[in-house]
């Protein structure tokens, strides 16, 4: 046992190619890292053995590989089964669990500033995060993405929040939620009030525009400094008071959860863990699973992955190790921006494992309009390895069936024809029969196949799914798709 645990701590200590075998399937057939990094989808029903069939093959082999990665929780027991795998394969000491009762702390504000050189780009970033983890915590109870008319508030709202998010930054070089909370409460109401120059001199605001000047030299800066003292003096107490307070509750809303409960716990105090460790080998866990933890989980999961992604979008070239992203029940988390992180997944070596349901829990998340559609097709289609166990939902089935594609086949009829019998009949006719034959694209993999794929449990503990590589011919099967059977545990 202690000659087993010594040779899975070397392996997993030692260099990573992209010809490392991750996956073994069947006899003949394996999925190396550097197929791993096209993206990795896997579809299930509930109790279909996803999780714990293929979503626990790519579990283990990941750790046993080394690599370092960020995990998204769906269920308590999440957590727990990362703490087996990694000390089955003598990494403990690489896991890092996130929970609102632990003391690990990360600050997203002030690390997409230094991501991106404390420039503009940083604070578009941190509104960009607040944005993208607000609509989520929405969808999560049941709100809709706004369009239309709506557009127009969703747009003052983001202009308000970026303003003091601007104005934060230019004049004290960081950002916090109660440094904009702050600035949020001294913001002038109307024109009378802006244009008074005794109440300008005690106002907080001008102060920091003040501040924001004395450190600003490049031309950028300063020009951006003159659009925020225009829209604190001028633009928003012009605004009408109906229109002005739907901003400001906008940006409220998006800030106060941050200020209060785990959120605070876990983003508004300093920072001992980044997604730069995931680069180091270490294995963060945000055990903040939605089950439990409703929208605050929603919120959590989704600001650590984007800034995660943000992160492993500056990398390129093999010089990299190679890191992870995985993530169950994927329509917890999912925004619009996925798409461009795996795009380019491959260049910044990252293994991406998306795993839900079925695909209409991810146009129900992201809207079944033009836009929510668009921003899932795009991302499905990155995924190029897909993995389908059994599912009962029929969206699910037909775009599996046609992922797979359809082929020319051809098709064999027999007619058998029964000449009746007459009594006194002396020329009795004869029964016949004909074979036709007749070619057309059918679909290899039929929709129903996917109802009868093995759900796994006891006696066998195994389920059975069928991978598609997207120009991978198996040997298996000679096709590009391929029967598997998945160990359970």
């Amino acid at each position: 046992m202690i000659s087993l645990w010594k040779k899975r701590t070397r392996e997993a200590n030692r260099a990573r190619s992209r010809s490392d075998i991750l996956l073994t399937l069947g006899k003949r057939d394996t999925v190396t890292l550097g197929d791993a990094f096209e993206n990795t989808l896997i579809l299930g029903s509930p109790g279909s053995g996803k999780t714990s069939g293929s979503g626990n093959a790519y579990c283990n082999s990941l750790v046993r590989l080394g690599l370092g990665g960020l995990v998204l929780t769906a269920k308590p027991s999440d957590a727990d089964r990362w703490r087996r795998i990694c000390e089955l394969y003598g990494r403990s000491d690489d896991l890092i669990v996130i929970s609102d009762t632990g003391d690990d702390q990360f600050n997203f504000m002030d690390y997409q500033l230094k991501l991106f050189g404390g420039s503009g780009k940083g604070i578009d970033s941190v509104v960009a995060m607040l944005e993208a983890a607000t609509n989520v915590a929405s969808r999560a109870t049941g709100m809709k993405p706004a369009h239309g008319t709506e557009q127009f508030f969703e747009n003052g709202i983001r202009r308000n929040c970026r303003a003091s998010a601007a104005l934060s930054v230019y004049s004290t070089g960081s950002v916090s939620v109660s440094d904009m909370l702050e600035i949020m409460k001294e913001m002038p109401r109307v024109p009378a009030q802006a244009q008074n120059q005794t109440w300008r001199d005690n106002n907080l605001i001008n102060h920091l525009l003040i501040m924001a000047r004395e450190r600003s030299k490049d031309p950028l800066s300063i020009h951006d400094i003159n659009q925020l003292e225009s829209y604190y003096f001028s633009e928003f107490p012009s605004i009408a008071e109906r229109t002005r307070s739907i901003f400001e509750a906008g940006v409220y809303g998006m800030l106060d959860p941050l200020s209060r409960g785990a959120l605070y716990w876990i983003f508004g105090r300093g920072t001992n863990v980044t997604p730069e460790d995931c680069e180091r080998g270490k294995i963060v866990v945000l055990n903040t699973p939605s089950s439990t933890h409703g929208p605050i989980g929603a919120i959590s999961q989704t600001l650590f992955k984007i800034a995660f992604q943000k992160c492993i979008q500056q990398r390129t070239g093999d010089s990299n190790l190679p890191v992870f992203l995985f993530c169950d029940e994927f329509q917890s988390s999912i925004t619009e921006s996925d798409y461009q992180h795996a795009a380019i997944s491959r260049e910044s070596r990252c293994v991406n494992v998306f795993m839900t349901q079925s695909i209409a829990s991810l146009y129900a998340v992201l809207g079944a309009d033009e836009s929510g559609k668009a921003a899932v097709d795009a991302l499905l289609g990155l995924a190029n390895y897909k993995i389908f166990h059994a599912n009962a939902d029929p969206i699910t089935n037909t775009w599996a069936a046609e992922a797979i594609g359809r082929r020319r086949m051809r098709l064999r009829g027999n007619t058998v024809n029964h000449a009746p019998y007459r009594m006194m009949e002396i020329f009795r006719q004869e029964s016949g029969f004909s074979t036709s034959t007749s070619e057309a694209f059918e679909f290899p993999v039929m929709p129903h196949v996917f109802h009868s794929l093995l759900r796994g449990g006891p006696p066998r503990m195994q389920t059975e799914a069928i991978v598609f590589g997207s120009g991978r011919i198996w040997n298996g099967s000679g096709e590009t798709y391929l029967k598997v059977l998945f160990n359970q545990g």
